[in-house]
């Protein structure tokens, strides 16, 4: 876990290909939402379709 804000340098030391996962709390995207490089969604969030859920 590496908090936010926080400097961090993975190092793949094994023979696998190393996947990371990010999770946010609370939630900073839509529901259901996935993006597979950050300009897919910097593009869904400046056109409005990308926003967190209310209440």
């Amino acid at each position: 876990m590496v908090p936010a804000g926080r400097t961090h340098n993975f190092l793949n030391t094994g023979e696998n290909r190393l996947m990371l996962y990010t999770v946010y709390g609370p939630p900073e995207h839509a529901e259901g939402a996935v993006h597979r490089t950050k300009e897919e969604a910097d593009a869904a969030e400046e056109a409005g379709k990308d926003e967190p859920p209310t209440g």
